[in-house]
């Protein structure tokens, strides 16, 4: 599809364009109507990226944070389970099985900001979206989160952008 542009410049819309455009505006919606604040973690630990963060680390925030009684939402550890699962995310933002422990929590609670939390769930995915982009496994996750929700359109965008992840 080509657009006259106000200054007579013809632009070619391409697919991969178009998409781009809307998964910016899907991450941008969610920020500007939520406030997902900033990827640093003041006084806190972290964030490290999950595909590389050193044993270390990730065994002193899963095993305070997220031990298996959090991740099935039995209860907390050391808060509240919405806490818990914050500080996981907060800590490691792009941490898989923490990602779909918030929205499960959400779902069951029946809630977008289930309690503890610093953020509503949607802000969860966009923050470990923002915090690395080259990384497939947020943005499939959001499509489940966003398929449970009716919000179909946006899921298939979500699914798009990682398989397109995936192959790069």
């Amino acid at each position: 599809m080509r657009r006259r542009t106000g200054y007579g410049m013809k632009r070619a819309l391409t697919p991969a364009l178009v998409l781009a455009l809307a998964l910016a505006a899907s991450a941008s919606h969610a920020a500007a109507l939520y406030g997902c604040g900033d990827l640093g973690n003041p006084g806190q630990f972290g964030p490290f990226d999950y595909r590389v963060i050193p044993p270390q680390p990730k065994f002193l925030v899963e095993s305070a944070h997220f031990p298996p009684k959090v991740e099935s939402l039995q209860a907390g550890n050391s808060s509240s389970l919405g806490g818990d699962i914050d500080y996981t995310l907060r800590a490691i933002p792009n941490q898989p099985r923490a990602l779909m422990a918030m929205s499960r929590l959400g779902a069951k609670l029946r809630t977008e900001r289930p309690p503890g939390a610093h953020f509503p769930i949607e802000c969860y995915f966009e923050r470990a979206i923002r915090f690395v982009p080259d990384d497939p496994m947020p943005h499939l996750i959001y499509a489940i989160y966003l398929k449970d929700r009716k919000r179909l359109a946006e899921a298939g965008q979500q699914l798009a952008e990682a398989e397109r992840l995936r192959g790069e």
